[in-house]
């Protein structure tokens, strides 16, 4: 029912597909996917403004050391991701010594498995150049972002665009604490992003927590309707989450047998 920020939210969209009939193998595929997606946007949108204040496009570097830092570490982060399948695929599989694995070597299993498998399933749908998962990604960090803009300048503060930026892409890390709505992660991060950008702490601090009093109670109202119809579905429907499962098996097309000429 509240927004729940990074590790929190993956894990209550994962309750809900269980909950749902998806299998534990299939939730975790399409959660590295969707992770891998909707970070696509934080990370590109990151690249490019640090890009464009070391070509000097912006105007002065606020905090050069955290911004060259900060677009290194997403680069790196980029061509990680990318490189892990393979990676993955290479390294050789451990063995367990007769009888059933460990809970602990099952557990193993299934996140090689979900890597090796969910990057390249968020690289095809990439390729695909679907208007939704582009509009989706880059979308809600747009909104999202604007929202802090517009919370700035309701308090008479203009921070240059580069500065809102990045201070909150880099802020909104703390938000990967999974704590409820990240009440506290997202604060903390954002002001300290902000601050060191050399944003007045006052002026921050009044903006971000009117930021996040939105961005947690719009979504928390519409998310206290879903969360209803939810619960409302799984009692009425054995396995409301199968229509998003795959074939278990391609069909095959096999050839019609030519007619015999007399």
């Amino acid at each position: 029912m509240l927004p729940t920020s990074g590790a929190g939210g993956l894990a209550l969209g994962a309750w809900a597909l269980r909950r749902g009939g998806m299998n534990v193998e299939q939730i975790s595929r399409k959660t590295v996917s969707f992770f891998f997606l909707t970070s696509l946007a934080n990370v590109s949108i990151l690249i490019t403004f640090a890009s464009l204040y070391a070509a000097g496009a912006l105007g002065r570097d606020p905090n050069p050391a955290l911004i060259d830092v900060f677009g290194a570490l997403a680069v790196a982060a980029v061509l990680a991701v990318l490189a892990l399948p393979a990676v993955l695929r290479r390294l050789p599989q451990s063995a367990s010594a007769g009888g059933d694995p460990g809970r602990i070597a099952r557990a193993l299993r299934l996140v090689r498995r979900s890597l090796m498998d969910g990057v390249p399933d968020a690289v095809l749908l990439l390729r695909r150049r679907s208007p939704g998962i582009l509009t989706g990604s880059f979308g809600t960090t747009v909104c999202d972002l604007a929202v802090l803009g517009v919370a700035f300048r309701a308090i008479d503060v203009s921070p240059p665009i580069g500065v809102l930026v990045l201070g909150y892409l880099i802020g909104m890390l703390g938000g990967n604490v999974p704590v409820p709505g990240g009440i506290g992660g997202v604060d903390a991060g954002l002001i300290g992003a902000l601050s060191l950008f050399h944003e007045p702490l006052a002026a921050s601090t009044v903006a971000v927590l009117t930021y996040h009093a939105i961005s947690l109670w719009v979504p928390a109202m519409l998310g206290g309707v879903a969360f209803t119809r939810l619960r409302a579905t799984l009692l009425r429907q054995e396995r409301p989450a199968a229509i998003c499962m795959p074939l278990a098996e391609p069909i095959e097309a096999t050839p019609a047998p030519v007619p015999e000429h007399r």
